[in-house]
């Protein structure tokens, strides 16, 4: 429900981080300082014309203004802070059972979190956070601890069980303050933003900024890095200054009509796996003939090292990472 008294105060917050008065504001909007007044103690409220203008004025959306319940928003003298919470409490984080070495399945671990989505609870009612959906969304990703030849591109399957789609927004594509905007408004609407480098460097979860989008802040995630990629702590948030000089590519999330099937995502897991180890797909110019097996030798080594007592158990040509792809029974 609209809450007049709510967007008010956003107003007179955002006004003041601008270090203006009611009167300079006023004298903006070519309305009297009375109108502005009024918004702010919550006793009448803009026209839309005049919201769009603020809009533009505070570098923010219209949504911004008339929602601000949506976010933590803390007057920072000129300067204001954007930050989404996840939307249910999130566990510190209890592991590594398995090396954690893949930047991509570690994100989509935190964004399971993030919505809210583990169903599993501790002693306190946080969402429980282990390794458990790193290894299912390797599995999906036929990413098996960087010994794998999967493909480059993000697997839509491991958004689609989590009743999520993508879309991906190349740099170059875009002017600096048109590709900040892209961020911010996505943050503001709830959904953090993927920031993906084209350089060996942090993958960024953003789900806040600051200095109107100049900074983000969030989790970041590097490829090789397991003590990195264990951290998943929505209260302890990184600073990106400047992300949006890099080459990279943004990840925007959106919601989808419905739920994939697990057991039709590891199906799916399942066969890309097969084509790879048979060379059937395979990744560059040329196929990498018998990689397949140098895959399940380093897979077997890695195996023996961190759980000596599974690999007694082996009956599956296949690495981990497709044995977990197997559906539920």
């Amino acid at each position: 429900m609209f809450d007049v008294k709510k967007m008010g105060e956003q107003i007179a917050c955002l006004r003041t981080g601008k270090k203006w008065t009611q009167e300079q504001l006023a004298e903006i909007l070519k309305v009297s300082p009375q109108a502005v007044s009024k918004w702010e103690n919550g006793k009448a409220a803009p026209e839309i014309p005049l919201l769009c203008e603020m809009s533009r004025l505070f570098d923010c959306s219209v949504d911004r203004i008339l929602d601000p319940t949506a976010c933590v928003l803390q007057n920072m003298g000129f300067d204001y802070e954007f930050v989404v919470k996840p939307r249910l409490p999130v566990a510190d984080y209890s592991g590594p059972e398995w090396p954690k070495s893949i930047s991509s399945a570690s994100v989509l671990a935190a964004l399971k979190l993030f919505f809210g989505l583990e169903q599993r609870r501790d002693s306190q009612n946080r969402q429980i956070n282990d390794d458990e959906e790193y290894v299912l969304q390797s599995a999906i990703m036929n990413i098996c601890f960087g010994y794998s030849y999967g493909p480059d591109q993000w697997i839509r399957d491991s958004f689609l069980i989590y009743g999520l789609d993508y879309e991906l927004h190349s740099r170059s594509d875009y002017s600096e303050d048109e590709f900040i905007s892209l961020a911010c408004r996505e943050i503001e609407h709830g959904y953090p933003v993927v920031i993906i480098p084209k350089e060996y460097t942090d993958t960024i979860l953003a789900v806040g900024f600051s200095d109107h989008g100049r900074i983000l802040k969030g989790l970041g995630f590097l490829e090789g890095d397991d003590q990195k990629n264990a951290r998943m702590n929505f209260e302890q948030l990184d600073q990106y200054a400047g992300w949006y000089k890099a080459d990279c590519d943004m990840l925007t999330l959106k919601p989808f009509n419905e739920k994939m099937p697990l057991t039709k995502a590891c199906i799916n897991a399942l066969l890309r796996g097969v084509e790879l180890l048979s060379n059937i797909d395979h990744c560059g110019e040329d196929k990498m003939q018998g990689y397949g097996l140098v895959i399940y030798r380093n897979w077997l080594d890695l195996l023996k090292e961190e759980k000596q007592r599974n690999a007694e158990h082996i009956d599956c040509v296949f690495p981990h990472a497709f044995i977990q792809a197997q559906p539920p029974k």
